[in-house]
């Protein structure tokens, strides 16, 4: 049965190529060649800024689509594009929202009856405007201007969309099974940057995608999926297969590029107007080119802030997150080019000389008004959200910010709700180093044939001593100091940093245990042997392991919106030397190691960036929420879940005994249906359920010799032969990012 759904789009061909909206195209041809300036990073750069149109990265583009040449894609960015930041043209300035200007004048009458007359509070008087209309008094023409809408006739003040944006699509399963056949759209919303104050707001692009209801409007309203990151979200989602059906003959299903990541950033960056040039392969590349929001670069490609960054590029996050001094040093360096490249997002009004900064707008807080606006634009349906991850987040705060609108929501792999950068990084490094730990005990409790080497004692390089020896050798060699890697694998050769060698641990773990195609059976005892065979495997093969380490730890890649999000929606802002103190203290603890990768991502944004923190709410006691929770999940752990369960008391919780990070359709079916009937069917289930209890285990012996030796394309034998396959070297680097 399917757990991933794959889109396979009917793609539209404008005359066997794209052609791109003359504003994005400017870039200047001579004699076959496109001069652009100089976007690549390390050597790359060196081709001055002139490049053929068939060097690398452009035919890679031009392999995205067999069915379409866009071998020429790279017209449509170009630093000289970006190098002044934002492009919002008259749109920089103040004014009220079109919208609000029609409601004003098509609902003057119901108006008065919702208070002093006027329509500021514009959040307050809709609302009253909006219960009106469910009582059934209102106006005529306040009815048909404002109510009368849905997805397939949006109100144009708040949403633009024609029929070139809509593109056939058959969803299928990975199995080739079809499992819908419909439209899918893209739609732009018109949003208030200042989401709090539409009367007196610059406007905004942000790009939705979906896929309407059958029946318009939707029996059930609008369902939003956001599926984690901080990310574009236009081109992954993943649903169980049995629900599609249901979904398209009850739900207008919605998706986004939240503002500043993927369609949205392109709109954004560079002022376009519309898409109805580009085919689905272009629209879906895009999407994925700026997923996080670089802003520095995108991929091969220049970001708004790519030329007052340059003096920064080697500055680079130190080697010993332990050296104190050494972290306030980069600390500070970064703090001085985030405010740089902060400061190519400030704007200033043409009348009033109001003065405001663009990324101050890009939060958590942002995305759940631009659901609301999105909801207007339909017609202000009920809303459904099924949020994953981060996503969970943005459904938490919508929850909180709009309750009357909820229908009902379910969430999986929760974030905490704890406001504060540096508690919630001390909280995540923790969660991860407690389902090592856990899985490292179990493996200690199953003795000799958990601990013990599993790779053939002629191996090269062979480790005698058991798991626990192992891993303390392993992180020896990445200790400060250590002169190891360069020792043993040639002068010249930097270390390879404790981070990046429990990174591997935690997260390449997940990635193996997930490719199993019977999860429950393999679960355990598997995850048990692939820790220790994982160690093992690192420790044996030291210098493939150095040259597996592409870590470009640049400050400028840490300059993206994927960073300033959390930022802008924690508090706990601390000086360079609180924060390195912090950093320092706990990466010298060895339990927290396993964790350190969540733990740096949310400890660095409680310094540098100089936008005002803009906390998201986080509770209400009314609405209905269903909780599927991963029981080992080594990145949003149980505590997390219960810790949101508190927040909203009418949430109940499916627990499937499984690691992994969320549940799904492959990765805890049984919790993945229950939350899924709960959002969709209304069906309830009791608090705290197990399900997918898993069956009795393979015997160790079996798992080992399929896991160790690679008898199948999933154990760790697999892997090693990969890596030590010249040939497949890249893909193996792409793997390991």
């Amino acid at each position: 049965s399917t757990m991933k759904l794959l889109v396979v789009f009917s793609v539209l061909l404008l005359n066997g190529h794209i052609s791109y909206p003359p504003s994005l195209v400017t870039a200047v041809e001579d004699e076959g060649r496109i001069k652009l300036p100089c976007m690549m990073r390390g050597k790359r750069c060196e081709r001055a800024g002139v490049v053929d149109v068939d060097d690398p990265p452009f035919e890679q583009m031009s392999d995205i689509s067999a069915k379409t040449d866009i071998s020429d894609i790279e017209k449509v960015l170009t630093s000289k594009n970006l190098s002044n930041g934002l492009s919002l043209g008259e749109n920089a300035n103040l004014k009220m929202h079109p919208f609000i200007e029609a409601v004003e004048q098509d609902c003057s009458a119901e108006i008065k009856r919702c208070g002093n007359g006027k329509i500021s509070p514009f959040y307050s008087t809709i609302a009253c405007l909006e219960k009106l209309h469910t009582k059934g008094k209102l106006g005529d023409k306040c009815e048909a201007s404002v109510f009368s809408r849905n997805a397939a006739n949006p109100n144009e003040h708040i949403f633009s969309h024609d029929e070139d944006w809509e593109f056939p699509a058959t969803l299928q399963t990975q199995s080739g099974e079809t499992v819908f056949n419909g439209t899918f759209y893209y739609g732009l919303l018109n949003a208030p940057l200042f989401y709090s104050k539409p009367d007196q707001t610059p406007l905004t692009p942000v790009m939705f995608g979906y896929i309407p209801c059958r029946t318009q409007p939707a029996p059930r309203g609008l369902l939003f999926q956001h599926n984690g990151g901080p990310s574009a979200g236009l081109t992954s989602y993943v649903l169980p297969a049995g629900f599609y059906e249901n979904i398209y003959d009850n739900y207008d299903f919605v998706m986004i590029d939240q503002r500043g990541m993927g369609l949205s950033a392109v709109f954004n960056y560079y002022g376009a107007q519309d898409l109805a040039s580009w085919d689905i392969d272009t629209i879906a590349y895009f999407s994925g080119l700026f997923g996080q929001g670089g802003l520095y670069v995108n991929g091969d490609f220049a970001g708004p802030c790519y030329d007052v960054l340059q003096e920064y590029v080697d500055i680079n996050e130190p080697q010993d997150y332990t050296d104190e001094d050494a972290m306030v040093q980069y600390l500070l360096k970064k703090q001085e080019a985030t405010v740089k490249c902060s400061k190519v997002f400030d704007r200033r009004d043409g009348e009033t000389g109001t003065e405001y900064n663009v990324l101050q707008y890009f939060g958590t807080q942002a995305l759940s008004y631009d659901i609301e606006w999105l909801r207007m634009a339909f017609g202000f349906p009920k809303v459904s959200i099924l949020g994953f991850s981060y996503g969970s987040r943005v459904a938490a705060d919508y929850l909180s910010r709009f309750p009357q609108n909820v229908l009902r929501a379910a969430v999986s792999g929760v974030m905490a709700p704890d406001p504060n950068a540096l508690s919630y990084a001390k909280k995540a490094a923790a969660n991860t180093a407690e389902i090592f730990g856990f899985l490292q005990s179990r493996c200690n409790e199953a003795g000799e044939e958990c601990m013990s080497n599993p790779f053939p004692k002629n191996s090269t390089d062979y480790f005698s001593g058991d798991a626990n020896e192992a891993l303390t050798e392993l992180f020896r060699r990445s200790a400060p100091g250590s002169t190891f890697y360069a020792e043993k694998c040639g002068e010249g050769n930097s270390p390879v940093p404790l981070r990046f060698i429990t990174a591997q641990l935690s997260y390449r773990l997940t990635s193996m245990i997930y490719s199993q195609g019977d999860f429950l059976n393999n679960a355990w005892p598997r995850a048990m042997l692939e820790i220790p065979a994982l160690i093992f495997a690192m420790l044996q093969n030291p210098c493939l392991l150095k040259e597996l380490f592409v870590y470009d730890s640049s400050v400028v890649n840490a300059i993206q919106v994927f960073y300033l999000i959390p930022a802008l929606d924690m508090t706990g802002d601390a000086n360079a030397k609180q924060v390195a103190r912090f950093i320092a203290t706990h990466a010298k603890d060895t339990y927290f190691s396993p964790g350190l990768v969540m733990f740096s991502l949310y400890a660095y944004s409680a310094f540098g960036w100089p936008q005002v923190s803009t906390p998201i709410a986080f509770s209400n006691p009314d609405v209905d929420v269903a909780i599927g929770q991963a029981l080992y999940d080594q990145r949003t752990g149980m505590n997390m879940a219960q810790d949101f369960a508190r927040n909203f008391p009418k949430s109940r919780m499916a627990v499937a005994p499984v690691s992994g990070h969320c549940v799904s359709a492959s990765h805890g079916p049984e919790a993945s249906d229950v939350i899924m009937r709960f959002l969709l069917f209304s069906k309830e289930f009791s608090n705290g359920v197990m399900t997918d209890m898993p069956p009795k285990p393979m015997p160790f012996e079996e798992v080992a010799a399929d896991f160790v030796n690679g008898t199948n394309d999933n154990g760790l034998g697999y892997y090693l032969k990969r890596w030590k396959d010249e040939t497949e070297a890249q893909d193996i680097v792409s793997m390991i990012e």
